[in-house]
C-alpha cells in the first residue's frame, strides 16, 4: 500500500522540479526586474527569394544555431541554441534568455544565428547593403509574446527581413555592368535599418542601392533579371532604377505610383531595355515579333527574338475562333513602346500591353481592318480597307475604354479614287485635321 502511494507521488515530485527548474531564479514580483529563464521556443523558417527569382526554402540542420533576443529596455544580448527537431523547417528550441518570470516578455527570433543584428530599446537594427553584388541572402525575423516560463512556450516563423526587387532587363545585344536603384520620393531604401518591434516601422539610412555584378550581365541570350534587397518602406512616388551597359550607355525603367515594399514579399519591374538597341517588329498570319538586329545574323533571326504574341491566345478576348485570329497586317509600338496596336483583315483590332500580353482594348467591327493609330483623350483610329460592306472603306474612331463601340467614322479613298479632283463629299484636308483633333 506504501509502495503504491509512493508510485503516485513521485510523477508528481517531478513535475515540481521541472516547474522549479524553469523558474529558478525568477523575480517574486512584478516590478519588472529579470532573470535567467528556460523558454520553449518553436522556430518555422519560411521560403524567401532567391536570385533566379523563385523561392528557397532552407531547414534546421543539426549543426545549426536558433537565436533569440529578449526584448527590453537597454541592449539586449542573443540567446543561442541547437534545434531539437533538425531536418525540417520547423523545429523546437530551449533558450536561456533574460525575461520577466511574472509578466509577458517579447522574444525576437532570427537566422541564421550569425545575421548582422542588435537588439536595443525595443527596436530591431539591421543592414541591407547599399552597395550589393546581385547575389540574395536570407535573414528571417520573427516574433512572439508570451510568459517566458510557461509550459505553452513560444511560436516563431521567422521570414525575410527585407523586400526583394527584381529589375527585368531584356533580351538584347548588350551586357549590364551596373543598376542603381532611388526612390523618387527621396525615401531611404538601404543602409542602417532600424524596425520598430511594437508597431513595424522602419527608418533607413541610405537614399540609393548601387548592384554591380561580380561579372557583366550577359543579355544577349535571354531576358535577365537583376535581383535587389531593398527596405521595407512605401515610395511615396515610385522609384526608379538606371542601368549601365558596359559600353557605357544608360537606360531605365520604373514607375511614378506609389508602392509600399513589404517584407517577405517581391516586386518586379517593368522591362527594361537599352535605348541604344535597334528593335525590328514584325507580324503575319498570327505571330507577332520582336527583333533585335543586333543578334539577327544571315542564317536566320530566331536566336533574336525578344519578345512575341501568339494572337489565337487572345481568341477568347476577341471573342473569335482561333482561325480567324490571324492574317495579321499591321503591328505598331505607341505609348513609348509600352504597347502595341495590331490589326488583322479578319475585322478586329487590338491594343497589348507589352509587358504583360494582355489585351487592353479590342474591336471586331472594323471591316478589312489595316492599320491603326493612337489619338490623344485615350482614342483609337482604324483604318478599314476595301470590301464590299457598307462599313468598308472607312476611317473608325474608338474609345480606349469601350471595345466594339464606333464613336465616328468617315469615308476613306483609295489612291485611286483621290485621283483628279474626285474626293469623298464633304472631305477636305482641314476637315480631316479637325475631326482627328476633336474625336
Amino acid at each position: 500500500m506504501k509502495y503504491g502511494l509512493l508510485n503516485k507521488i513521485r510523477p508528481m515530485l517531478w513535475l515540481g522540479l521541472c516547474a522549479a527548474s524553469l523558474g529558478a531564479g525568477c523575480s517574486n514580483d512584478d516590478s519588472g526586474e529579470t532573470s535567467e529563464l528556460a523558454a520553449k521556443v518553436t522556430l518555422t523558417l519560411s521560403k524567401y527569394y532567391n536570385d533566379q527569382g523563385a523561392t528557397s526554402l532552407v531547414t534546421w540542420k543539426s549543426s545549426d544555431r536558433g537565436a533569440v533576443f529578449a526584448v527590453r529596455h537597454g541592449a539586449a544580448e542573443p540567446a543561442y541554441a541547437a534545434p531539437i527537431l533538425p531536418g525540417s523547417q520547423k523545429s523546437l528550441f530551449l533558450f536561456t534568455v533574460d525575461a520577466p518570470a511574472h509578466a509577458d516578455a517579447t522574444l525576437v527570433g532570427f537566422y541564421p544565428s550569425d545575421a548582422a543584428l542588435a537588439c536595443e530599446d525595443n527596436t530591431l537594427k539591421a543592414t541591407i547593403p547599399a552597395t550589393q553584388s546581385g547575389s540574395i541572402t536570407p535573414c528571417l525575423v520573427g516574433k512572439a509574446t508570451a510568459r517566458a516560463n510557461s509550459y505553452e512556450g513560444y511560436d516563431i516563423e521567422l521570414k525575410q527581413l527585407f523586400c526583394t526587387m527584381y529589375v527585368s532587363v531584356k533580351k538584347g545585344n548588350y551586357s549590364i555592368s551596373k543598376a542603381v536603384v532611388k526612390a523618387n520620393g527621396g525615401e531611404t531604401i538601404a543602409g542602417d535599418i532600424s524596425i520598430g518591434i511594437d508597431d513595424g516601422s522602419v527608418n533607413a539610412s541610405a537614399q540609393t542601392i548601387t548592384v554591380t555584378p561580380p561579372s557583366p550581365i550577359d543579355c544577349t541570350g535571354e531576358a535577365r533579371l537583376i535581383p535587389v534587397m531593398i527596405a521595407p518602406v512605401t515610395l511615396s512616388q515610385g522609384y526608379t532604377v538606371t542601368l549601365t551597359d558596359t559600353d557605357g550607355h544608360s537606360f531605365s525603367v520604373g514607375s511614378t505610383d506609389a508602392v509600399t515594399l513589404t517584407a517577405g514579399d517581391k516586386i518586379e519591374t517593368d522591362d527594361a531595355r537599352s535605348t541604344e538597341v535597334t528593335e525590328l517588329i514584325f507580324c503575319g498570319d498570327n505571330m507577332v515579333y520582336m527583333i533585335d538586329a543586333g543578334l539577327a545574323d544571315e542564317t536566320g533571326y530566331k536566336n533574336a527574338v525578344t519578345w512575341s504574341w501568339d494572337a489565337t491566345t487572345a481568341a477568347a478576348t476577341l471573342g473569335l475562333a482561333a482561325s480567324r485570329c490571324n492574317h495579321l497586317d499591321d503591328c505598331k509600338p505607341v505609348d513609348n513602346g509600352k504597347k502595341l496596336l495590331v490589326t488583322s483583315s479578319y475585322n478586329w483590332c487590338a491594343l497589348l500591353d507589352i509587358a504583360t500580353g494582355e489585351v487592353l482594348f479590342h474591336t471586331t467591327a472594323a471591316p478589312n481592318a489595316h492599320s491603326a493609330e493612337m489619338l490623344p483623350d485615350n482614342r483609337i483610329a482604324v483604318a478599314c480597307s476595301e470590301g464590299s460592306n457598307s462599313d468598308n472603306n472607312k476611317v473608325q474612331v474608338y474609345d480606349i475604354a469601350r471595345p466594339n463601340l464606333v464613336l465616328f467614322q468617315s469615308e476613306l479613298g483609295s489612291h485611286t479614287a483621290w485621283s483628279g479632283t474626285k474626293r469623298p463629299n464633304g472631305f477636305t484636308p482641314s476637315a480631316a485635321r479637325a475631326s482627328r483633333s476633336t474625336n
